[in-house]
Order: structure tokens, then sequence, then C-alpha cells
């Protein structure tokens, strides 16, 4: 839970001044510019959470798609690394 004193220092930074960035720059900034003052990180990702700007810029994450071969007969697919050795000296 935020102080008054940071919440003031939070909001300041990121509305008046415009440090509008996630999470863990935000908390960097916040920490190099006023030592002492921050010590959790979880902290302004709560306040974060609440504020409305940062859900319209929040960077979506799109789930990752694993996508499995299943070869059909045998030698369907082969793979093959390649091994470049013309730069080096013999």
């Amino acid at each position: 839970m935020l102080t008054p004193q940071q919440l003031e220092l939070v909001s300041d930074e990121y509305y008046v001044n415009g440090f509008v960035y996630g999470r863990n720059r935000l908390y960097d900034h916040l920490k190099a510019s006023n030592p002492g003052v921050f010590t959790s990180r979880d902290d302004i990702g709560e306040w974060l959470k609440h504020q409305e700007v940062n859900h319209f810029f929040q960077y979506q994450q799109k789930p990752k798609v694993v996508s499995s071969m299943i070869p059909r007969r045998p030698f369907h697919s082969l793979s093959l690394d390649l091994i470049d050795k013309s730069n080096k000296p013999s």
C-alpha cells in the first residue's frame, strides 16, 4: 500500500511529467529519483492497475501457440544443421 507521499510522487511523475511506462521502468525511475521512498515494485503495479490511461495503452500478450508436427510416414520430414567453415583458418 502506498503512502500519501508516495501516491503524490507517483501520480505527479505519471500524469504531470508524462513518465507513462510500465511497472518496472516506473519503479526504477522513481527509486532512482527518490532514494529510500519506494520499496515495493508490486505497490507500483497495484497503483497502475487502477489507472485508466494504463488500461488503454497496456500491451496485450498473445497466447503462445505451439503447433506440433506429426509425421505421416517414415522420412516424412528431415532436419539438417549446416555449418559454414569457410571463414575458419585450417
